[in-house]
């Protein structure tokens, strides 16, 4: 009975490990964060080329400085996670309880990589696009008054809380993965 249990756990944790190594999440959320960030710093270029320097050049820069610094800190983060329990790999297959717990906290791992990616893009868009948009707008329209510039930002949170919602469905999911997996931990230990 233990044995079944365990072999049902395994395979299920096997088809799970599988979906993940197949899944082209990595490349999608990369390639989002790449394409953010690009429109950004060209939006900041065209500011620069426009107005010259300013203290909300600088401000728009130390803000694209920071996301990338805590977008990179956290991978990294997530990264070692998941290399520390990719260790599994050396236990003896024959100690089933001990093979199958530690590829489930693989497993785990690797779906924190993939919750910490999107979280990250999620947080990259929620602040970056208003951002963006504010630089467009001053680029074309030119500089704000203080009045506007504060209904500008309003406008542009509102427009940019879309991408809030639109990526919690996706760590949502992931979550609730995250959590199959966790609970499986727990059965093997129940």
């Amino acid at each position: 009975m233990e044995h079944d249990r365990l072999q049902l756990i395994e395979s299920r944790a096997d088809t799970l490990l599988q979906n993940l190594k197949e899944d082209n999440h990595a490349f999608i959320y990369s390639t989002s964060i790449l394409i953010m960030v690009s429109l950004y710093l060209l939006a900041v270029v065209f500011l620069y080329i426009k107005s010259g320097f300013s203290v909300k050049l600088l401000i728009y820069l130390v803000v694209l400085i920071g996301m990338l610094a805590y977008y990179k800190m956290s991978m990294n983060k997530a990264f070692a996670e998941s290399d520390e329990m990719s260790k599994y790999k050396n236990i003896d297959h024959d100690d089933k309880v001990n093979y199958v717990s530690g590829m489930l906290k693989y497993l785990s791992s690797g779906f924190e990589v993939k919750l910490t990616r999107i979280h990250s893009v999620r947080l990259f868009y929620t602040i970056l696009f208003p951002l963006f948009l504010l630089i467009v707008r001053e680029i074309y329209v030119g500089s704000y008054t203080s009045m506007s510039f504060f209904i500008n930002l309003a406008l542009a949170v509102v427009v940019g809380s879309f991408w809030y919602f639109y990526f919690a469905g996706n760590q949502k999911e992931l979550i609730e993965d995250r959590q199959e997996i966790d609970e499986m931990i727990t059965k093997i230990y129940s």
